[in-house]
């Protein structure tokens, strides 16, 4: 499978949680906004390893896939009466969509469920040894399709010439951020990320709920064109991707349908929309990443992941 996030290799993650040094990498949400969805985020382990000699990371590259991770919400149900609980699980991993490396809960700024109109934290299930993913639950009092999105802290890492190289590959940078940083002399890259993903559920009897069509105001954002609910396979889904509330042009938008999917990659247009035909059925990631030179300050770059996940009937 090809990846689309980032590096499972000799990446250097920094210990500390770098602040953001522009306002769009926080999450601007009343309630509480790839996401970069590295493996290192969730795992307290990874940072111990960062702090053994280099060789041990070299080790440590050897023995992984040469892939990438994803982070996504998943809905345990996708469908849920009113009144019951609504859980989804919160991973990061390299085959979507089994899970692999539970989320951190200190890693999370933002985890709200949006059900009419009204915008709710989500209750975070206590953590479990060995497992795989974090739950994030509610229990809907009305009928409704609920919205529900997760962000992360800003993190920093560093990355080596040939591993840029590779991960704008991935991404669709090669042709967009990729001349802006082979333009360096000494093709620095620290990066500063933060991580978004969104999933809907259908709670009850919520067929005249249109509430999926309204961004939840992150700051980059897959917005769909029709119902994410109530899709089916051999039709078209379109997302509108918005960055700070507007339609962004020319970002690459990758798609994978399921474990062994080949994934799909496609430019957004001059109005930000974009547009992939569902030929399977089962769960679906969307996914995007949007980075930006940090001004004033050479080889720094921030950046935004963000991933939607739905379902698609046979």
């Amino acid at each position: 499978m090809l990846a689309v996030r980032g590096i499972c290799g000799n990446v250097l993650v920094s210990d500390a949680q770098v602040e953001p040094t522009h306002s769009h990498l926080s999450a601007p949400h009343s309630a509480g906004h790839l996401s970069r969805s590295r493996h290192d985020d969730w795992s307290q382990d990874s940072v111990a390893i960062m702090r053994k000699p280099l060789l041990a990371i070299w080790v440590l590259a050897l023995a992984l896939p040469a892939g990438a991770h994803d982070t996504w919400v998943l809905p345990v149900r996708w469908n849920v009466p009113v009144r019951e609980q609504l859980v989804v699980d919160l991973t990061s991993a390299m085959d979507f969509p089994t899970p692999e490396t539970a989320a951190r809960p200190d890693r999370l700024v933002d985890k709200s469920i949006r059900l009419n109109g009204v915008v709710s934290s989500l209750q975070v299930s206590p953590p479990r040894t060995g497992a795989k993913a974090l739950q994030l639950s509610a229990r809907p009092t009305a009928a409704g399709l609920a919205t529900v999105w997760i962000a992360t802290r800003p993190r920093t890492l560093d990355l080596k010439p040939d591993e840029v190289e590779h991960y704008l590959r991935e991404i669709g940078a090669v042709d967009t951020v990729g001349e802006q940083w082979r333009r360096s002399p000494d093709k620095a890259w620290r990066e500063t990320y933060v991580k978004v993903a969104k999933t809907f559920v259908r709670v009850g009897n919520a067929q005249k709920d249109g509430s999926w069509s309204e961004a939840v105001g992150v700051s980059l954002e897959l917005v769909p064109a029709t119902d994410p609910t109530a899709l089916s396979s051999g039709h078209d889904l379109a997302f509108v991707v918005l960055w700070n509330g507007k339609p962004l042009a020319g970002l690459a938008v990758g798609a994978v349908a399921g474990a062994g999917a080949t994934p799909a990659l496609a430019k957004t247009d001059a109005q930000g929309r974009v547009t992939f035909r569902l030929d399977r059925p089962g769960p679906w990631l969307f996914r995007a990443t949007l980075i930006r030179p940090v001004a004033g300050r050479h080889g720094e770059w921030e950046s935004v992941f963000t991933t939607v996940t739905v379902h698609v009937e046979p």
